[in-house]
């Protein structure tokens, strides 16, 4: 028996408001463009993050939002409103591939969906077509009954941008991520960017460190590298090379390694605490300063000063070049740089609690703090409901941001002196998978005990 708790859901947006209930906040439709798209998409905005999910039958499909930029919030409005049911009229055929352990194709799929919608946003929709500055991230989670194995689900996590979905597993507390973050302080993900680009015929843009040394109102930084005509230019901690016909992109060490060891007295507070993006991010940085790396991660980086997300839905002033400007020939509009979707399938084995939130959830709270929460929960609640889980995480949320503000003095930006939550909107939803295997019958094997746990990333 497979059993999917009734999720709950937490935001907190411009208003400072919380919700708890179950508030439904449909989009404006003056044209009448979505009477054929599924009227139960639940949406509630919260600034301009955003949560949404649809059900059908045993099928769930969860999708969270960040807007960011001007229209931002707009962006991520219609994305959430549209692109549930666009998934769901897909699942007959992700079904019959996973079935058929196609999972690339499912890949590719989604990459598809995420891609046909991002157009129609950018391109095609009366509400949004005009909107050509913002965009937002977009996270969506969509659980089927394994086809073989129906006491147990499959989970299909795919993301644009950065914001996170997390899973802790009841009884060992393992937690792992589902999700890729696919931001400009990534090495990895912005060499996936510059590749995608480059066989697409385009120059990649290049990340620039931080915000702090792109414009005149920022701190410029002068002793990483020599200026330009007097002009201290912004840092650029990757960089890349094209050898015969293929580009390979690389750690710019020298400029970073003068970044790290020539930072004046009164800045080392900020390698000292590993960046100034997020808590969350601290650790790992200070993990690779340890292992004698110069780490960009952490720090907020860029795309040349425009977005940190690499190309999510909308950002046409980042993702279009002077390249695309001008259409093909029988193109009815400009082609922006491929849209960077990342997929995670696998087996749900054992119950657990699923967490998907926003940046300004993810930034605040560590693994250990999300764990340890969990814990709490556990400790106390005889049977805990996604509820339960979810009152906590946001607890341990205030107490950390109060604590990084009022104690640890890092070099965040919450909104209020108290350090309640930091510099950015919320929203989070929060629900369980409870896996119960049948038991064997007498003298004969049954495939229900001898499923195993498995990672992050391993599909069956």
């Amino acid at each position: 028996m497979t059993n999917i708790s009734p999720v709950t859901h937490w935001g907190q947006g411009k208003s400072r408001s919380r919700f708890l209930a179950p508030i439904s906040e449909q989009i404006p439709d003056h044209l009448g463009l979505f009477k054929d798209i599924e009227a139960n998409t639940f949406q509630k905005m919260y600034g301009q993050d955003g949560i949404a999910w649809l059900f059908r039958d045993k099928v769930k499909l969860y999708a969270n939002a960040d807007g960011h930029g001007i229209n931002g919030e707009e962006h991520a409005k219609y994305a959430l409103r549209l692109l549930p049911s666009r998934i769901l009229e897909r699942v007959p055929e992700i079904q019959r591939l996973y079935k058929h352990k196609k999972y690339q194709e499912i890949e590719e799929l989604l990459e598809t969906i995420y891609s046909t919608l991002d157009t129609y946003i950018n391109f095609e929709c009366p509400y949004t077509n005009a909107l050509h500055c913002g965009g937002c991230t977009m996270t969506t989670k969509l659980l089927i009954p394994h086809p073989t194995q129906p006491w147990k689900y499959v989970s299909i996590t795919s993301n644009t941008g950065d914001s996170i979905s997390a899973v802790v597993q009841s009884g060992t507390h393992r937690m792992f991520e589902e999700t890729t973050e696919l931001n400009a302080d990534s090495f990895e993900a912005w060499s996936e960017y510059a590749q995608n680009c480059h066989k697409q015929g385009y120059s990649p843009k290049l990340t620039v460190l931080g915000r702090f040394n792109v414009t005149n109102r920022s701190t410029q930084i002068g002793w990483a590298q020599p200026p330009v005509d007097g002009i201290n230019q912004p840092i650029k901690p990757f960089k890349y090379k094209t050898v015969d016909g293929q580009l390979v992109p690389e750690h710019n060490d020298e400029v970073m390694r003068n970044f790290y060891t020539k930072a004046p007295p009164n800045l080392q507070y900020i390698i000292t605490n590993g960046g100034t993006q997020s808590y969350r991010g601290r650790q790992p940085n200070l993990d690779d300063q340890n292992d004698g790396l110069f780490p960009a991660h952490n720090f907020g980086c860029t795309l040349e000063g425009l977005v940190q997300c690499l190309p999510s839905f909308g950002d046409l002033e980042t993702r279009l070049t002077p390249s695309t400007t001008s259409n093909k020939m029988g193109e009815k509009h400009p082609e922006p740089e491929k849209l960077m979707v990342k997929t995670n399938i696998r087996t749900i084995h054992k119950s657990e609690i699923f967490l998907m939130g926003t940046d300004g959830l993810f930034d605040v709270l560590t693994t250990e703090d999300i764990i340890q929460a969990t814990k709490n929960v556990e400790s106390t609640k005889h049977n805990p409901t996604p509820l339960d889980y979810q009152t906590e995480y946001i607890k341990t949320m205030d107490k950390v941001s109060k604590t990084i503000f009022m104690v640890d003095k890092y070099p965040m930006f919450p909104r209020s002196p108290t350090g309640d939550i930091a510099w950015d909107d919320v929203s989070c939803i929060t629900g369980m998978v409870t896996i119960v295997q049948p038991k064997k019958k007498k003298g004969k094997g049954h495939g229900g005990g001898r499923g195993k746990g498995q990672g992050q990333g391993k599909r069956r």
